[in-house]
């Protein structure tokens, strides 16, 4: 599956989700994360893949795509990849922007889940806002974890992570970054 993600920070996402039955990710493009995740959780398990499908503006390989593609088509394209998941109703998707997404999901689930994974957009104010829709989802014991921590160009996630967490931020290989919660 096309997306911006290493293998080792794959490896890392499936072994973190063989310990969470409950997994929510913002920003899953064409699930290329999503898949690494939905194929390692426990049996009985279950993924919300929230997203507007229609890219970061601040990513401009995404907003290219966007520009060249045919309306739905990343979309299509994350269904066609996650179809076996979505059949069985291991993946789920909100499409709909981040901070709406984990909204609802509050409000309709609790905070339950093990696992929230944050890549959506990348510039301060939405990293923010992100971790502040995400934590409440989170049991207790659950790490909130995200993408492109400290990559080139995208200042705007490691301040955003470094102020909303400061020391308690652990990192992974690559570009990941998790908090135990």
């Amino acid at each position: 599956i096309e997306g911006w993600m290493q293998p080792s920070e794959l490896a890392w996402l499936a072994m973190a989700a063989r310990r969470a039955s409950l997994i929510v990710e913002v920003g899953s493009w064409k699930g290329r994360s999503t898949m690494a995740l939905a194929e390692s959780m426990p049996e009985g398990g279950f993924l919300w893949a929230v997203d507007t499908w229609e890219g970061d503006p601040g990513n401009e390989c995404q907003m290219r795509e966007m520009r060249e593609a045919s309306p739905g088509s990343v979309r299509a394209a994350f269904e066609r990849n996650l179809s076996e998941y979505l059949a069985t109703g291991r993946v789920r998707q909100l499409a709909m922007p981040s901070v709406d997404g984990a909204a609802r999901l509050l409000e309709s689930e609790g905070p339950v889940f093990d696992f929230a994974f944050i890549d959506a957009a990348h510039d301060y104010e939405s990293v923010a806002a992100d971790i502040r829709a995400c934590l409440p989802l989170l049991r207790t014991g659950g790490v909130l974890a995200g993408h492109d921590y400290g990559g080139r160009g995208i200042p705007g996630v490691r301040r955003a992570v470094d102020d909303a967490f400061g020391a308690r931020v652990e990192r992974g290989p690559g570009t990941l970054w998790f908090v135990r919660v």
